[in-house]
């Protein structure tokens, strides 16, 4: 078929209800409610939201009210669905008013300048456009005609044109939301237009306005190793969200989105393509998207919060709905079945009045189709692969398109140190300026932490969250990393590199053994002449931390860690640190640390020098305390400071400060009872030695040209090499090379 080369456009739809339900749908729903206690739960609670919304005022003004317009929503779909499981008209009659009152005054109400209508905000009319169609389809059959043609002319088509307004178009979660709204109506009405819309995209016949459909999103968004292209696990669920919507509805019209693959686009489309990662060659799938994020997730299901995610956990998937049980429904995959279980614990534990979880708390028990979840199964210990290029080996997981990498010393033991490193563009606006940040496990907490997200609304979104400075990498000259820079117009919360010169990083090293697991990348496109590299090394007693910035000029280099507890700084000695150690003089810093974007943040500084023997301390987590010490090449500065609370904790900042060309930061941390000899930096090698016991770890990074002693044959490019002596007098080396 010419006009659907890839056969997703249902040719004959059937009998309505077809969208959040079909008629096979609604029987089940009805047999679960009457025999297993979770959908009884479920239907409980819809019933008694259905019997509320019949009280409710349908008549409407002539000014919208997005408040009272999403309690419509909300109430019609309630109503409607209880129709469909009770058969009581009552509720079929008030959904209809509902409907048709919104018909009449929908037309009426002014485009405002963000596109919105009847929402609070363009994103918001999609999800209320998509399911007052769900609400329209599962009373289809109790409307006349007449009622059918005046909501589908007076809320239906202007909803599609609504959602159709020209910006977020292309590539972003806007648009794959549009496209589940238009999904909805063009099932809904039976309209072929629509539907291929949402397949092939379209282009606007007046303005010439591109919009992309799902083979576009599909082949080029959800990127090579399974992450969606803005690179936060938050809007990757909720673009999940979407596409599991649009793939469920589907299903019910015969076809199947949750099995289709899409070409990989290998090269531009057309100007309006956000981002630019094409390739490699192959075939994406739904299911791509599923997977990733198990990959993501450190050994305990935490996961680091890195740009706008605001997922702090595995688990949290559960804020979208029940879609893991829907992608275990299509898949039959044992790991659904297990992150879904782990969603329901958290669920019992944050909304205790759903009892069970599996209810939902009302409406989306109903897609729910499994009476009973298997327990499922699920292990980071075991080698795997995941989209078209993602690589989970020896328990560590690299995301080489999305620009991840994630180092576990035992994915079994959730006490041992676990360590995130990116060096993702910013290309999407929910990125910050992160490039070479970290985030740090250890003792079964969180030690080195993003910023995260404070909410868009929150000046200090802008001018800490997206900083630099607010992030776990080094800040030249007290200036974001490109593109972020200094910018502090209110827009400057979705700064991305999108017409501007890329800001991409580059993977040189990914190496996984059973005694060295490493990792290093380098940017040189967040500051101009400025080339900044990063090292991380895990070895059995310990990880080491080398940063790098290299220019032909000087610069001030400001090497941040935030850690959402506390920071205790030590007079080192030559073994520890340890707790009876000293500790310097901290002086408060008269001039604190300035008024620049991030910096005007932090608070209570204090600052002591950097001595001959470094710099060492503890940072504390509640119930976990890790060891660190530091060394810089050049004579240098430490800041310790405290920063904006998130989620109600408590934050510190420890800072690092030199002035030169080059500059290489050293960090070593390790578990309480380890001693580490101080860092020593000698002609651009760094040399380290931690024990543990019986147990000691020599670590040397530097150029491989300095290193022939323990790498002989080693290519030109930055080494790691470790010596591991146990407590038998046995001795292993590992070497891993990286990229020149």
């Amino acid at each position: 078929m010419k006009q659907d080369p890839l056969g997703l456009i249902p040719r004959a739809l059937p009998p309505h209800p077809r969208l959040l339900l079909d008629r096979s749908g609604v029987a089940r729903a009805r047999e679960f409610a009457r025999e297993l206690s979770w959908a009884q739960a479920g239907f409980r609670y819809l019933i008694a939201a259905a019997r509320r919304a019949l009280e409710l005022d349908a008549k409407l003004s002539a000014e919208p009210d997005a408040q009272r317009n999403h309690a419509l929503k909300t109430g019609g779909l309630d109503l409607a669905l209880a129709y469909q499981l009770t058969g009581d008209e009552r509720y079929a009659a008030k959904a209809r008013a509902i409907l048709l009152s919104l018909a009449a005054a929908y037309p009426t109400w002014p485009q405002r300048p963000g596109g919105e209508r009847g929402a609070g905000y363009l994103l918001a009319e999609k999800g209320w456009v998509e399911q007052l169609a769900w609400c329209y389809d599962l009373v289809h059959d109790y409307l006349s005609e007449e009622d059918r043609q005046r909501i589908a002319a007076g809320l239906l088509r202007p909803g599609v044109e609504t959602v159709r307004f020209p910006v977020h178009k292309t590539c972003g979660n806007h648009r794959t939301w549009g496209l589940a709204a238009i999904w909805a109506v063009g099932l809904a009405l039976d309209e072929k237009d629509y539907l291929r819309e949402v397949i092939y995209g379209r282009t606007d016949r007046e303005t010439g306005d591109k919009f992309y459909g799902l083979a576009h999103q599909m082949g080029h968004d959800i990127l090579a190793d399974g992450l969606h292209w803005e690179r936060t696990l938050g809007y990757h669920f909720y673009t999940l969200m979407a596409l599991a919507d649009i793939a469920d509805m589907a299903a019910h019209s015969g076809v199947d989105l949750w099995h289709a693959e899409f070409d990989a686009l290998s090269r531009r489309s057309s100007a309006l393509d956000l981002h630019r990662d094409y390739g490699p060659r192959g075939k994406r799938s739904l299911r791509f998207m599923f997977d990733a994020p198990f990959y993501y997730a450190f050994s305990d299901g935490s996961c680091a919060d890195v740009g706008d995610s605001g997922v702090g956990n595995l688990a949290q998937a559960g804020i979208w709905g029940p879609i893991y049980e829907m992608a275990y429904a299509a898949y039959a995959d044992a790991k659904y079945a297990w992150l879904s279980n782990r969603i329901y614990a958290r669920l019992r534990r944050d909304e205790p009045s759903w009892k069970p979880a599996r209810s939902w708390g009302g409406w989306r028990f109903v897609r729910v189709t499994t009476p009973e979840l298997p327990k499922g199964e699920f292990s980071l210990a075991k080698d795997a692969s995941f989209g078209n290029v993602g690589r989970h080996e020896r328990g560590c997981s690299l995301f080489p398109v999305a620009g991840y990498a994630v180092l576990r010393r035992n994915p079994n033991r959730k006490d041992l140190a676990e360590v995130l490193l990116t060096w993702s563009p910013q290309s999407a606006g929910h990125q910050h300026a992160d490039r070479l940040s970290i985030c740090l496990r250890m003792g079964g907490e969180l030690i080195l932490a993003e910023s995260g997200g404070l909410g868009y609304d929150n000046p200090q979104h802008l001018t800490w969250a997206r900083q630099t400075i607010a992030h776990n990498t080094v800040t030249v000259d007290e200036t974001s990393m490109h593109p972020q820079r200094d910018h502090e117009e209110p827009d400057a919360i979705w700064q991305c590199d999108y017409g501007q010169p890329p800001s991409d990083g580059r993977l040189t090293l990914f190496h996984v053994d059973p005694l060295l697991k490493a990792v290093r990348a380098e940017c040189e496109n967040a500051y101009r002449g400025v080339m900044l590299e990063r090292t991380i090394a895990l070895v059995p007693n310990a990880v080491l931390d080398v940063y790098q910035a290299t220019s032909r000029a000087a610069h001030i280099y400001d090497f941040a860690l935030h850690v959402p507890g506390e920071i205790a700084l030590l007079s080192p000695s030559v073994e520890g640190p340890r707790p009876e150690d000293p500790k310097p003089a901290l002086a408060p810093d008269s001039t604190s640390l300035g008024t620049r974007l991030g910096y005007r943040h932090l608070e209570s500084v204090k600052t002591t020098e950097v001595g001959d023997l470094g710099l060492a301390g503890w940072f504390r987590v509640r119930g976990a305390s890790v060891l660190a010490r530091f060394a810089v090449n050049r004579k240098a500065r430490a800041f310790l400071a405290a920063e904006p609370a998130a989620g109600g904790v408590s934050r510190n900042c420890l800072m690092l400060r030199t002035r030169a060309k080059t500059a290489t930061f050293a960090a070593v941390y390790a578990p309480e009872g380890a001693e580490i000899v101080p860092l020593t930096l000698l002609y651009g090698v760094v040399f380290c030695c931690v024990g543990f016991g019986r147990n000691r770890d020599y670590l040397m990074v530097g150029p491989a040209r300095k290193l022939r002693r323990y790498a002989p044959t080693s290519p030109p490019g930055r080494t790691v090499v470790v010596l591991n002596h146990d407590h038998r007098g046995g001795g292993h080396i590992r070497v891993a090379v990286g990229k020149k």
